[in-house]
Protein backbone atom coordinates (compact mmCIF):
# COMPACT_ATOMS: atom_id res chain seq x y z
CA UNK A 1 0.00 0.00 0.00
CA UNK A 2 1.25 3.82 -1.09
CA UNK A 3 1.65 6.46 1.55
CA UNK A 4 -1.28 8.49 1.57
CA UNK A 5 -0.63 12.03 0.28
CA UNK A 6 0.58 14.81 2.41
CA UNK A 7 -0.41 18.21 2.71
CA UNK A 8 2.16 20.75 4.03
CA UNK A 9 1.41 23.93 5.32
CA UNK A 10 4.33 26.70 6.26
CA UNK A 11 5.85 29.95 5.57
CA UNK A 12 7.88 31.22 3.25
CA UNK A 13 11.28 31.65 5.47
CA UNK A 14 10.41 27.53 6.09
CA UNK A 15 10.86 26.47 2.38
CA UNK A 16 14.47 25.29 3.13
CA UNK A 17 13.13 22.29 5.51
CA UNK A 18 10.66 20.76 2.34
CA UNK A 19 12.26 18.91 -0.64
CA UNK A 20 9.90 20.44 -3.63
CA UNK A 21 10.28 17.24 -5.75
CA UNK A 22 8.11 15.22 -3.41
CA UNK A 23 5.16 17.69 -3.91
CA UNK A 24 2.67 17.17 -7.16
CA UNK A 25 0.94 20.54 -6.48
CA UNK A 26 2.20 24.14 -4.77
CA UNK A 27 -0.68 27.05 -3.76
CA UNK A 28 0.92 30.28 -2.55
CA UNK A 29 -1.52 32.75 -0.33
CA UNK A 30 -0.23 36.34 -0.67
CA UNK A 31 1.80 35.96 -3.74
CA UNK A 32 2.12 39.62 -3.58
CA UNK A 33 5.63 38.29 -1.93
CA UNK A 34 7.17 37.44 -5.41
CA UNK A 35 6.22 40.55 -6.89
CA UNK A 36 9.48 41.93 -7.63
CA UNK A 37 11.87 39.89 -10.18
CA UNK A 38 15.09 40.40 -8.25
CA UNK A 39 13.62 39.19 -5.00
CA UNK A 40 14.90 36.79 -2.79
CA UNK A 41 11.93 34.95 -2.46
CA UNK A 42 10.76 34.83 -5.65
CA UNK A 43 14.34 33.62 -7.27
CA UNK A 44 13.81 30.84 -4.40
CA UNK A 45 10.22 29.54 -4.86
CA UNK A 46 10.58 29.84 -8.47
CA UNK A 47 13.42 27.90 -8.65
CA UNK A 48 12.39 25.34 -6.36
CA UNK A 49 9.09 24.63 -8.31
CA UNK A 50 9.97 24.70 -11.30
CA UNK A 51 9.40 21.36 -12.71
CA UNK A 52 5.98 21.24 -10.24
CA UNK A 53 3.46 20.70 -12.38
CA UNK A 54 0.64 22.16 -10.65
CA UNK A 55 0.54 25.50 -9.68
CA UNK A 56 -1.87 28.34 -7.96
CA UNK A 57 -0.71 31.73 -7.08
CA UNK A 58 -2.79 33.60 -5.13
CA UNK A 59 -3.93 37.45 -3.44
CA UNK A 60 -5.97 39.30 -1.97
CA UNK A 61 -4.13 42.40 -2.76
CA UNK A 62 -3.69 42.00 -6.68
CA UNK A 63 -2.52 45.06 -8.69
CA UNK A 64 -4.23 44.29 -11.69
CA UNK A 65 -1.95 47.00 -14.21
CA UNK A 66 1.70 46.12 -12.72
CA UNK A 67 3.37 44.56 -15.40
CA UNK A 68 5.85 44.17 -12.89
CA UNK A 69 3.52 41.68 -10.81
CA UNK A 70 1.88 40.19 -14.26
CA UNK A 71 5.60 39.24 -15.00
CA UNK A 72 6.45 37.63 -12.00
CA UNK A 73 3.44 35.82 -11.71
CA UNK A 74 3.36 34.66 -15.25
CA UNK A 75 7.47 33.09 -15.04
CA UNK A 76 6.50 31.35 -11.45
CA UNK A 77 3.71 29.53 -13.15
CA UNK A 78 5.82 28.30 -15.93
CA UNK A 79 3.83 30.30 -18.59
CA UNK A 80 7.04 32.20 -19.95
CA UNK A 81 9.80 34.58 -18.03
CA UNK A 82 9.39 37.93 -17.01
CA UNK A 83 11.51 39.02 -20.19
CA UNK A 84 9.26 37.20 -22.48
CA UNK A 85 5.96 38.32 -21.04
CA UNK A 86 7.23 42.09 -21.44
CA UNK A 87 8.88 41.49 -25.00
CA UNK A 88 5.52 39.45 -26.15
CA UNK A 89 2.88 42.16 -24.63
CA UNK A 90 4.45 45.51 -24.01
CA UNK A 91 5.97 48.29 -26.89
CA UNK A 92 7.86 51.34 -25.36
CA UNK A 93 6.79 53.89 -27.46
CA UNK A 94 9.74 55.89 -26.42
CA UNK A 95 7.62 59.44 -26.39
CA UNK A 96 5.99 61.15 -23.67
CA UNK A 97 3.72 58.61 -22.69
CA UNK A 98 5.93 56.38 -21.64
Amino acid sequence: MSDPPVIAITNYDRLHRFDPDVFGGIVIDESSIIKHHDAKTFGLLRNAFRETPFKLAATATPAPNDWTELGTHAEFLGICTHQEMLAEFFTHDGGDTS
